[in-house]
């Protein structure tokens, strides 16, 4: 499928091209049989900037890597950008979805510390929290009200990027193992009891 065609004139009928189409399994065994054509729509909207592409792409495309990014345990590498445009296209309409895919998973949410906004996009971003966080039609989302206004007034003070490094480049991953939750407290035990004795 051709990137220009497919992007400019990208309608949610063609989401199933783009949609987190995971088999399930992790690590190694980890596939998901739209990434590759994903990444290359992101590329190419993320190198073509000055090109007009249907803020459902920024959207759909930033919510399916957030799926991702959940199953994967990382997260795309721009994925940030994603967002940045999400919100600097989308302004109000689509910021629950900004919310949902910024707080998937703590991948997402330090990836989402990442963004390059201008302050007036930052201060309406803001706003527009404060302003639904004391609506009562949108008490499902109010966690996820406070949660962005900590993140946008991090932005604000300039401490968003605090704590964080960003691993660019390839990054050769092998060898991954899942380990069981129970094998992790009897590893976080044991530990506790060593530092205890000392």
């Amino acid at each position: 499928m051709e990137l220009l065609s497919f992007s400019t004139g990208y309608d949610v009928s063609n989401r199933n091209h783009i949609i987190f189409d995971w088999n399930g399994k992790h690590a190694n065994e980890f596939v998901d049989s739209n990434q590759q054509f994903r990444r290359n729509i992101i590329k190419f909207v993320i190198e073509n900037d000055q090109l007009f592409f249907p803020i459902e792409l920024y959207r759909d495309l930033f919510l399916e890597e957030a799926k991702w990014s959940v199953q994967a345990w990382s997260v795309g590498i721009d994925f940030h950008k994603l967002g940045e445009k999400l919100i600097r296209y989308g302004k109000d309409k689509f910021l629950n979805d900004f919310l949902i895919g910024a707080f998937s998973s703590f991948d997402t949410y330090c990836s989402s510390r990442m963004m390059n906004l201008k302050r007036f996009e930052i201060e309406a971003v803001l706003e527009e929290l404060k302003k639904r966080i004391n609506d009562p039609d949108c008490k499902d989302f109010i966690d996820k009200y406070d949660s962005g206004i900590e993140l946008f007034e991090g932005y604000l003070k300039g401490t968003q990027r605090e704590g964080l490094f960003q691993l660019t480049g390839d990054v050769k991953v092998s060898k991954i193992k899942v380990i069981k939750p129970s094998k992790i407290k009897t590893m976080i035990k044991t530990i506790y009891n060593k530092l205890k004795r000392l």
